[in-house]
């Protein structure tokens, strides 16, 4: 217990500490003029009071990636709260406020524009497709499997045997195990675990299962086709309106509901019913999966993830102060690292640090939700209504606006004004069309790269940070360490492990790993020094 409350001190203390030193590198200025003010257009660029801003990032950048995937870090035992700490603190928090600031400061430009501006267009080739691919796949993942729930929960009154699994809380990268697929128990028919194409109808992307006449016969409203459409809805709304229409209006009480069970679990731990074993290096996984660079990858969101530098500059368009932006984003993401803490701690806790009694209560599958049951047991009714809230609004509140930077991304590459509710919808009919198609197509051995995907997009973030504030005379260590050091995981990741990438031998993979961060040092060093930085185009708004 004392570790968990030293971590929870050290998020806590690094907010104040490491936070003031990142305003003063970034020379924080609270009379600059913000993008909501300059190109205020009604639509993207709406002030907002920060604290709403802060909540509907969190939500923005908190889908069930703090719950889930910090419960697959559980199986690491103990040492998975190191990587949430430090990670979040050192690398994903820098790397959501940096590129926040630096959207701010070039008139709320997009990641992509960032990424062009100080990285180049060849890298932005690159990286335009894994954002987009990324964006759009976020979105359909966070579809069905809510949908499933919500079916389940129409069906039967409670939570029942439907499970949602996200793709970085699935099975452990480089453990060997199934395709990291969304997955329901409703959909072990989809075939054996390990055979082909096994988990494929369990990803929301997967065909549905063919209508049987039982399942005609029960009601509309205990159909996943049902609950799927009517979150397509959502997410095409949420897509379209201005932002303070209504994300803007529901996030918060999403957000305080999230706060809420954080604390709940947190009362078990401090009243005893949670035991929490105290830190070890060991490596606990019950399948011997490595902690480097297995267990970076799994636990993407709670320590850093490159999905949140698509949100932050969405954000950025709408805060009034850029004072603000040390709580908007770098506290939020403080805050998601002491939701994966406070959940990674749980996982442990409920077994008294047995990983192996984890790992059994995950199942076959490594059905998280499973695990978020029990610790909704413990909590008692409200408890289960907030799970039921999180299982639900948070991957649909973090899909919606991965649809939503989709389109601000394309718009800015194609110049495209987003005022005009026709422009919008030109931009996001093409973008729906392919979710919609991805819901009725097997594509599940591209789940196998989701988490990785997500990480490596955290490498052009974190490199494009590095060349902004070593050519501005800033202290560009603090994102130049994370970058070397994210190089390496996603690096290392593709060459060891044998299911997703090469199965090169870990020693082998990881002096490959530190060639390729030397050789990205210095190409950035080279372009931040060495060659002229071109203006970026504008945001599509201004």
């Amino acid at each position: 217990m004392i570790t968990f409350f030293v971590s929870v001190v050290l998020l806590l203390g690094a907010y104040h500490l490491y936070g003031s030193f990142l305003d003063r590198v970034l020379g924080i200025d609270p009379h600059r003029p913000m993008p909501c003010q300059t190109k205020f257009d009604g639509v993207d660029f709406v002030p907002l009071p920060w604290w709403r801003v802060y909540l509907i990032q969190l939500l923005n950048i908190a889908g069930l990636g703090p719950v889930f995937g910090a419960i697959m870090g559980a199986l690491w035992g103990p040492v998975v709260f190191l990587w949430i700490v430090l990670g979040g603190i050192f690398a994903g928090a820098v790397h959501d406020y940096v590129a926040a600031c630096i959207s701010i400061r070039e008139g709320g430009l997009s990641l992509t524009g960032i990424i062009e501006k100080y990285l180049g267009r060849p890298v932005l080739r690159v990286m335009l497709v894994l954002t987009l691919v990324l964006l759009v796949m976020v979105g359909v993942l966070f579809v069905m499997g809510p949908a499933r729930i919500l079916a389940d929960l129409c069906a039967t009154g409670h939570l029942g045997s439907a499970a949602v699994l996200t793709p970085e809380a699935a099975e452990t990268p480089g453990a060997g195990s199934a395709s990291p697929a969304t997955t329901t128990a409703a959909s072990s028919a989809a075939g054996p675990a390990g055979s082909p194409g096994a988990g494929s109808a369990a990803s929301p992307a997967a065909s549905p299962a063919p209508a049987t006449a039982a399942s005609d016969a029960r009601p509309f409203y205990t159909q996943a086709l049902f609950w799927g459409a009517l979150i397509f809805v959502y997410y095409f709304a949420a897509t379209l309106l201005p932002i303070d229409a209504l994300i803007g209006r529901i996030y918060p009480f999403f957000g305080a509901s999230l706060l809420v069970m954080v604390a709940m679990i947190i009362w078990e731990i401090v009243t005893g019913r949670l035991v929490i074993p105290e830190l070890t290096l060991a490596n606990l996984h019950p399948a011997g999966a490595p902690i480097w660079p297995m267990m970076m990858v799994t636990v993407a969101c709670g320590a850093i993830s490159g999905f949140h530098a698509t949100q932050s500059p969405m954000m950025a368009r709408t805060i009034e102060s850029e004072g603000y932006a040390d709580r908007v984003f770098y506290g939020a993401m403080l805050t998601e690292s002491l939701i994966a803490l406070v959940w990674a701690a749980a996982a442990i806790g409920l077994f008294h640090g047995d990983t192996a009694l984890l790992k059994a209560a995950l199942g076959p599958k490594n059905e998280a939700v499973l695990v978020v049951k029990q610790v909704g047991a413990l909590l008692g009714p409200t408890g289960f209504v907030l799970i039921l809230l999180g299982v639900v609004a948070l991957p649909v509140t973090t899909g919606d606006t991965a649809f939503r930077s989709a389109r601000l991304i394309l718009a800015d590459l194609l110049a495209i004004d987003q005022r005009s509710a026709g422009k919008r919808l030109a931009i996001m009919a093409p973008l729906f069309g392919i979710a919609l198609w991805l819901t009725t197509t097997n594509f599940a051995t591209i789940w196998t790269y989701f988490a990785w995907m997500n990480q490596t997009l955290s490498v052009f973030t974190l490199w494009a940070c590095t060349v902004y504030l070593r050519h501005h005379g800033r202290n560009h260590y603090v994102t130049m360490i994370p970058a070397i050091f994210m190089t390496m995981v996603v690096t290392s990741y593709i060459l060891i492990d044998a299911k997703a990438g090469f199965g090169a031998s870990p020693w082998l993979g990881t002096i490959l790993s530190l060639i390729a961060a030397a050789i990205c040092l210095g190409q950035a060093l080279s372009r931040s020094i060495h060659e002229e930085i071109e203006p970026a185009p504008a945001p599509a708004a201004s």
